[in-house]
């Protein structure tokens, strides 16, 4: 839904788990989990060059024909498509294997094994078939009771729980440890795999009394000292455990990384205090003392978050049971049609869509405890452990309640009264749903409350006009707090925030109304600036040049005039008006950032991709190009086919300049390294974009790259199946989307 989609709340809490958890390790035993997001070794990037992919392939397909009812060749296939991120594929084949050979327990184990990678190959990740792997695990064990392999792989999955963390509470861990001690009993010479697990197993399952028994009669290593030192300090205390620290053989490091190790796993357990002490132990000396000072700071304070909830005849209630619901993945529809409020949505259906939104933000966080690998209650206390949530001073209707989190900007939620208790109407980056919210007030009778909304908005809003005569926020322009002239500047107001274009067709006839009844310019020229993008909104292709050109006559050198005129000519196809607009004022200032971008954005409306590249060349050669002008000018090189070095080295400035932050900026280098035939490259950046962008499993824009990658590997079919599942645009006239490059490939592709 809009409101929790859109949240800085829920966004700023994603931040607020970051900013803590980079100064945590991984995990207590890295050394022994796997990372999805890990990058590739080069013997990885090299076994997925694209014509070693194909090669191999071709080859399994071609064996399979020549010997349909052997399950290897489909297992080989399987396993190579799993690693080539296709892994829908690879079910398929896996499915052929165990039809053709139902007894055999290799076959089971292999489709075991696909089934706990999801669709595009990451093992554990969001997707993957908890219960259809187990049944073929378990299979493949009935088929070869004396596998050992097979059961040490069981043990494996019972160590994840359903959301594919491992460790965590619905792991099975208890039955992981009597298949590891069976393991053990029946190998001549165990495994150091088997008795890592199984110790860790026993940490984790809170089995703390026999760890120790466990590991008396095997040689030291860096995880088994760890686990040792953790066990005590949850048993006996942590005097004891640093006792046993200090009598680690070997050099001071050895110490100090079990110390290190054993609070990681501590503060996994919720053992807080215990964790603190491991850290404080292993400071004195230590290589990064800063950085494991910060961490002795954080979990000092830190305790379990238990959940007092606040009544229902506090304003503070729904945003509390909102926050903690995200948080605690128990955020159901029923919860939110409880706290939010549905006449901040235009309509039931508006409602319907937005519900599974709610979905989306709680995978935010178990990406989150995936990435970390800390468990998701952990993640929970770091970020409901610091919350404060207050209820702002006002005279004014409605509650504002201000929630904040340690090392992050506080955020602001607007609450009012409704069905006898409290709902939530918007938080502070929500704008459609403040002005429908504020209209569905008026309407009603409440105009004191609709005020109210309307100033808190304004209040978090500035103006930033700038030069331009009629830039800065619209919104802004039409709404002074505290100074409301009644029902019809209400309307207007709310009109500017509205996004639903049927609610702004509603209220077409009252914004004219409102424009003719205008006392001075300022007021006709905030008024057409609001027509203008009513206009454009609904598609109103006469009105809306009309508003334009109005507007740019009054202010022709206003780049709000202009960005509005290009617009409407943009709708009305009139390329010829569009581009003269704007090469007349690069005559005179043909250095002009904006109007670069505006001639860019014109030719590529155009459908002139190569123009539009050359404006966007001269950005970048003024030396004044943000990452977002690169990022464009190597994006716009896919639609022209020319993924040359100049693109590539732009990508590149582009994640650079953003720090390797930006989802979208890591996209498009993903992008184009699929293109050039770089697919391990191209994956790797592809799973890190869904990292950024807090995704669990891909989008359309992520399928799109997977599908060049497809097709370098000559899976077409694979590759047709990702470009169809990038949905088409809510704007179906931009030129740039990636929709367009999706269908463009499968045209390409049924023409071949």
């Amino acid at each position: 839904m809009n409101l929790l989609l859109r949240s800085e709340v829920y966004l700023s809490c994603m931040d607020c788990c970051r900013s803590f958890t980079t100064l945590l390790s991984l995990s207590l035993f890295s050394a022994v989990l796997a990372s999805a997001q890990g990058s590739a070794t080069p013997a990885e990037i090299s076994d997925l060059a694209p014509g070693k992919v194909r090669h191999t392939i071709e080859a399994q397909r071609a064996l399979i024909a020549s010997h349909p009812h052997d399950p290897s060749g489909y297992v080989n296939l399987a396993y190579s498509l799993t690693d080539a991120g296709s892994n829908d594929e690879a079910r398929e084949e896996v499915a052929k294997a165990v039809a053709v050979a139902p007894h055999a327990a290799f076959a089971f184990h292999a489709q075991a094994w696909v089934l706990h990678h999801n669709a595009i190959g990451v093992d554990y990740g969001k997707g993957f078939d908890y219960d259809a792997s187990l049944a073929s695990f378990r299979k493949a064990i009935e088929l070869d009771p004396n596998d050992l392999d097979l059961r040490q792989s069981l043990a494996n999955l019972l160590e994840f729980d359903r959301n594919g963390i491992r460790y965590a509470s619905g792991a099975k861990l208890n039955e992981a440890i009597d298949i590891l001690r069976d393991v053990k009993a029946r190998q001549k010479t165990v495994q150091t795999e088997v008795e890592d697990n199984l110790i860790i197993d026993l940490f984790y399952a809170g089995r703390f009394g026999e760890v120790m028994p466990e590991l008396s009669n095997l040689p030291s290593s860096p995880v088994r000292d760890g686990v040792a030192v953790a066990a005590i300090a949850a048993t006996k205390g942590p005097g004891a455990a640093v006792d046993f620290a200090n009598q680690i053989g070997g050099d001071e490091q050895k110490k100090k990384d079990a110390l290190n190790f054993a609070a990681a796993g501590l503060w996994n357990m919720r053992l807080y205090p215990q964790a603190t002490a491991m850290l404080t132990a292993s400071l004195p000396d230590a290589p990064g003392s800063g950085e494991l000072a910060a961490k002795i700071q954080l979990f000092r304070n830190l305790r379990p978050y238990k959940s007092a909830n606040l009544p229902a005849t506090d304003p503070r209630s729904p945003v509390q049971r909102l926050i903690v619901g995200v948080m605690s993945d128990t955020l159901t529809e029923e919860v939110i049609a409880e706290c939010v409020s549905r006449h901040a949505f235009v309509n039931e259906a508006d409602w319907k869509r937005s519900l599974p939104q709610a979905n989306t933000i709680a995978g935010v966080f178990r990406n989150l405890s995936r990435q970390t690998g800390l468990p998701q209650v952990v993640v929970q206390d770091i970020v409901l452990g610091t919350m404060k949530i207050t209820k702002a001073p006002s005279n004014e209707g409605g509650s504002r309640i201000v929630v904040q989190f340690a090392g992050v900007p506080s955020q602001s939620f607007f609450v009012m009264q409704e069905d006898g208790g409290y709902k939530v109407v918007a938080a502070s980056k929500d704008l459609g749903n403040v002005g429908t919210a504020a209209l569905y007030l008026l309407h009603s009778g409440r105009e004191a409350e609709a005020v109210s909304l309307l100033n808190w908005k304004r209040e978090m809003m500035q103006r930033e006009q700038g030069e331009d005569p009629l830039g800065g926020l619209l919104f802004a322009r039409l709404w002074t707090s505290g100074k409301s002239s009644g029902a019809q500047s209400i309307e207007v107001a709310a009109a500017s925030l509205v996004q639903d274009k049927t609610e702004l067709a509603s209220l077409l006839s009252q914004i004219q109304t409102a424009h003719g009844d205008a006392k001075t310019d300022a007021e006709r020229e905030n008024l057409d600036l609001l027509l203008a993008s009513m206009y454009l909104r609904v598609g109103d292709r006469a009105n809306a040049k009309l508003v334009a050109e109005r507007l740019l006559h009054g202010h022709p050198d206003s780049m709000t005039a202009i960005r509005f005129a290009g617009k409407a000519y943009k709708l009305n196809t009139e390329w010829e008006a569009w581009r003269s607009l704007v090469e007349a004022r690069l005559k005179r200032q043909p250095n002009d950032r904006s109007l670069l971008l505006e001639s860019a954005n014109e030719a590529a409306a155009e459908g002139d991709f190569t123009q539009a590249r050359k404006a966007l060349h001269s950005i970048l050669a003024s030396g004044n190009g943000t990452a977002e002008d690169y990022n464009q000018y190597a994006w716009l090189s896919l639609f022209v086919a020319q993924v040359d070095d100049d693109a590539l080295a732009a990508a590149q400035q582009a994640t650079l300049l953003s720090k390797n932050s930006n989802s979208s900026y890591l996209h498009t280098l993903a992008c184009l390294d699929a293109a050039r035939g770089q697919t391990a490259e191209a994956r790797q950046l592809l799973l890190e974009a869904m990292s950024r962008g807090a995704m669990e499993e891909p989008n359309g824009v992520i399928w799109y790259g997977f599908g060049r990658i497809y097709e370098q590997y000559g899976l077409m079919d694979a590759a047709a199946r990702a470009y169809r599942r990038v949905s088409r645009p809510e704007d179906p006239t931009d030129p740039v989307d990636t929709y367009v490059l999706a269908q463009a490939r499968l045209k390409m592709m049924r023409a071949s």
